[in-house]
C-alpha cells in the first residue's frame, strides 16, 4: 500500500512539474512573440542622419508630403499633393482632383497588401471623398519580399487647402496610423 502511495505521489508532482514547465515555455513563447510583432509595426522616419536610438525616443507620427518613413515593414513615400482637373465625364463636388503619388517598398520577409483604400484625406477634420474616374489606376497590389509598388491615390478635394492625409495597414497587429500634413 506504501508503494502505492509513493507511486501516485510522485506521479502528481512529476505532473505539477511538468504543467509549470508548460506554463513557463508558453509564456516565454508569448512574450517573444510579441516583441516581434511589436517590432514590425514601428512607425519611423527614413533619415540617414538618426540613429537608431534616436528614432526608438522619438518617432513623430505626423509627416510632411514627401517624407520617406517605415511602418512596420513597408518603406512608404506620399509625394506632395497636385491638383488636376477631373474627368469631362465623372461629377465632382469641387471640380478639383488631389493626387499623391505613392511609393511602397517591403523591406521584410512576407508579403503585404497596399491598397488606396488604406489612404482618408481629411480637410478640417472632415473627411473627402475619394476619386475615382482618372485613367490612371490607383494603388492596390500584393507587394512582395524586396520589391517595389509605386500608384497613385485621388480624392475629390477643392484647391488651396490643408490636408492631412491617414495611412492606415488593413493588416496590421497594431493600430498603427501615420498622418501626412501639407497643402495642395
Amino acid at each position: 500500500m506504501k508503494k502505492f502511495f509513493k507511486l501516485i505521489l510522485g506521479f502528481i508532482i512529476a505532473l505539477i512539474i511538468l504543467i509549470i514547465a508548460m506554463v513557463a515555455c508558453t509564456s516565454f513563447f508569448a512574450s517573444e512573440v510579441d516583441k516581434e510583432l511589436k517590432k514590425g509595426d514601428e512607425v519611423s522616419s527614413v533619415d540617414s542622419t538618426q540613429s537608431t536610438d534616436d528614432k526608438k525616443q522619438a518617432t513623430p507620427k505626423n509627416f510632411a508630403f514627401g517624407d520617406t518613413l517605415k511602418v512596420g515593414d513597408i518603406q512608404l513615400t506620399v509625394s506632395k499633393a497636385q491638383n488636376q482637373s477631373p474627368d469631362q465625364y465623372i461629377d465632382t463636388k469641387n471640380n478639383n482632383v488631389v493626387v499623391f503619388d505613392v511609393t511602397a517598398v517591403n523591406t521584410g520577409t512576407n508579403s503585404v497588401f497596399i491598397s488606396s483604400g488604406e489612404f482618408n484625406l481629411y480637410i478640417n477634420d472632415e473627411k473627402t471623398e475619394e476619386y475615382f474616374g482618372s485613367e490612371d489606376t490607383p494603388i492596390s497590389g500584393d507587394l512582395n519580399k524586396g520589391k517595389t509598388l509605386k500608384g497613385k491615390i485621388f480624392f475629390d478635394a477643392p484647391k488651396g487647402q490643408n490636408l492631412e492625409l491617414i495611412y492606415k495597414p488593413s493588416f496590421s497587429w497594431s493600430d498603427n496610423e501615420v498622418v501626412f500634413k501639407g497643402n495642395n
